[in-house]
């Protein structure tokens, strides 16, 4: 995208194969970050506090919404205003950029959880040749991850 209405941008407008040069750069620092700690150091040099808390923030929007979670609910935890989970409603419809990724994580976090059942289910506390107190510690982070969820 080379304007954005949401952000006030230096005129003149970059043209097409200009910005695709510029991306280029962008790609080489921050996609190619070794770990964690890397991109949260390259992450925090590019951007102020307030434009972090807004990207944070718009990533979890569209997560959430991919994982069904309603409108209200992202407004009250987030702080955010129904016009921008809107926003970011319609963004995630049109883009094929994160979606994709954000998708993969809904779907790994089902496929972990899912499993994490099927072992209680397999072991539950209580069952005899079970470690009790490791197989309760499971079912409560597993309740935490649900009630997370909601």
């Amino acid at each position: 995208m080379l304007h954005d209405s949401m952000v006030r941008n230096s005129y003149p407008i970059l043209k097409p194969e200009m910005y695709e040069k510029i991306s280029v750069i962008l790609y080489e620092v921050i996609g190619k970050g070794k770990n964690k700690e890397a991109f949260n150091s390259i992450f925090i040099d590019l951007f102020t506090p307030a434009e972090r808390i807004m990207i944070l923030k718009r990533v979890t929007i569209m997560y959430l919404l991919l994982k069904k979670i309603d409108y209200t609910m992202i407004c009250k935890v987030l702080r955010v205003s129904n016009t921008t989970v809107s926003k970011m409603k319609l963004l995630l419809e049109k883009s094929d950029g994160i979606v994709p990724i954000l998708n993969q994580m809904v779907k790994r976090e089902d496929i972990v959880i899912f499993f994490e059942k099927l072992f209680l289910d397999f072991f539950p506390p209580g069952t005899y040749g079970t470690n009790w107190k490791s197989a309760w510690q499971r079912k409560i982070q597993l309740n935490k991850k649900l009630t997370e969820r909601i």
